[in-house]
């Protein structure tokens, strides 16, 4: 989570995402789908917000976790009409040298039976390849994602990652490839 006062900008395939650190352990966040609709009263109408709160901090304990609140939408009233969702999720990480490992549960929060077997699991591993490439194994809950974040300068990094892997051997096109699996992004952080 970003720390007090510091932010970040990101545009990952026309989804535009705004954080802010509001206090060390609180991030606040509104992301922004250009690819819904060219009026920008329909992007804010379907935008949403995040929410993260760090409970551990592995610098004072031995494990760092986090509780947080995805894609809550700022049309709530609308989008609970329409069963658009939102989430909630535990997280739990660890450094080890160069590796960070990360375990999650998630939960859908609108229209779901709040059974626990609904929930999904998560986890990522990363590592450090050189000082400015970070290399990401991830399971979402529903498939398998691998991809780097690049650092450029202190400020800006890019990501590109490869989504869906499991399915990856039905791809029979370039195209597909490019429109489908393949993810660009941007991130500017303050």
């Amino acid at each position: 989570y970003l720390k007090e006062g510091s932010f970040s900008l990101g545009l990952h395939p026309f989804i535009f995402v705004a954080n802010i650190g509001v206090i060390d352990l609180l991030e606040l966040g509104i992301n922004l789908d250009f690819g819904v609709s060219s009026d920008f009263f329909e992007i804010l109408k379907k935008g949403s917000i995040n929410l993260k709160c760090g409970i551990l901090k592995e610098e004072d304990q031995f494990i760092s976790m986090a509780i947080g609140i995805e894609r809550l939408p700022l049309n709530l009233i609308e989008n609970v009409r329409q069963n658009e969702f939102f989430r909630s999720y535990l997280t739990i990480s660890r450094k080890i040298l160069d590796m960070n490992f990360n375990l999650g549960i998630k939960k859908n929060l609108l229209n779901e039976n709040p059974d626990l077997s609904k929930m999904e699991y998560m986890f990522d591993i990363s590592k450090i390849l050189n000082e400015t490439v970070l290399a990401i194994i991830e399971y979402d809950g529903e498939k398998y994602n691998v991809g780097f974040k690049i650092s450029l300068n202190y400020n800006i990094n890019v990501e590109l990652f490869i989504k869906n892997i499991n399915n990856i051997d039905k791809i029979n096109a370039i195209s597909a490839l490019l429109k489908d699996y393949l993810i660009f992004g941007i991130t500017y952080i303050q």
